[in-house]
């Protein structure tokens, strides 16, 4: 076992099907319900943060469902639900994957990376449910689009760039 593992350490394939088994050992654990609760709330909190901030909004988040779902609003506007799967923890988790299972790139530079797209994900999820918050007030007829089209294609293109660069710095540096 340990001269196959030795063998295929630096194959993408072996480390991403790796990567996959814990991160599905790790989802489906009862700890990833605190996680998913954490980051949820966080990206309300955030959210409603930023709509006070940026936009003169009085907004506030009001719990719907106790460690599921939470609601941003402000009086006289329509407001949003945030439930786990718009926590963003599986971007996070497809964006490190990647990183972590390419090889030839140092450790340091997969660490920045990591870190850097993690949190670059993180600021583009609080502002697309403030952009899903505005365009819920003032253009509800597009909302639908706007989440389920809109901004999923943007969070990919965004990682996508993310992983162009890592990969392509990295190259330019042999």
């Amino acid at each position: 076992m340990k001269a196959f593992l030795v063998k295929y350490q630096d194959h993408f394939v072996f480390r991403a099907t790796l990567l996959l088994v814990l991160y599905f050992g790790f989802y489906y654990s009862p700890w990833m319900q605190n996680c998913d609760a954490f980051l949820t709330e966080n990206t309300a909190n955030a959210s409603a943060w930023v709509l006070q901030l940026g936009w003169d909004i009085p907004a506030s988040v009001n719990v719907v469902n106790v460690g599921y779902k939470w609601h941003v609003i402000a009086p006289g506007k329509a407001g949003v639900h945030i439930a786990h799967p718009c926590n963003a923890f599986e971007l996070y988790c497809l964006y490190v994957g990647f990183i972590v299972a390419v090889s030839g790139i140092a450790v340091s530079r997969k660490m920045w990376f990591a870190l850097l797209g993690t949190l670059a994900i993180y600021v583009f999820n609080v502002m697309r449910v403030v952009g899903l918050f505005l365009i819920s007030g003032r253009w509800p007829q597009f909302f639908d689009f706007m989440h389920k089209y809109l901004f999923q294609t943007s969070a990919y293109v965004l990682m996508f760039g993310l992983w162009f660069w890592l990969l392509r710095k990295n190259k330019s540096a042999r």
